[in-house]
């Protein structure tokens, strides 16, 4: 973790620490949103279960970026934070405050977006 100083690994925790406390806030209220209501009548019944199934939809997003938080926070820890997963180069310190979480360098992030986006291309065809 030598590619990044003192200030910026505790700024980058700060960060982190922060957006999973507010993304678990917000699944919890996903969750609570998602509780049906009690209701007699098919429109209604049918208006909860989408209700349901959006929030649900919603929280399930929201636990995946706090894994994804939990992940970098264990990579802090372990000393492995900082460094590309795919080339095992650095990360950027400009690119680790925009996404704090980010597992790949740029290049790389590229690379495996280029490499999606081809193969959904040629899943279409």
């Amino acid at each position: 973790m030598k590619n990044l100083s003192t200030d910026i690994r505790r700024e980058i925790r700060q960060k982190l620490e922060s957006r999973k406390k507010a993304l678990i806030q917000t699944k919890t209220d996903y969750q609570v949103e998602a509780k049906p209501e009690p209701r007699k009548d098919i429109p209604d019944l049918a208006n909860e279960e989408l209700k349901f199934n959006i929030a649900s939809s919603l929280a399930d997003h929201e636990l995946h970026q706090i894994n994804e938080i939990n992940g970098a926070l264990e990579r802090l820890e372990k000393g492995t934070y900082g460094f590309c997963e795919s080339c095992d180069e650095a990360i950027s310190a400009k690119r680790l405050r925009a996404l704090p979480e980010a597992k790949l360098c740029i290049t790389c992030s590229r690379e495996r977006e280029n490499l999606a986006s081809t193969s959904q291309h040629m899943s279409r065809v």
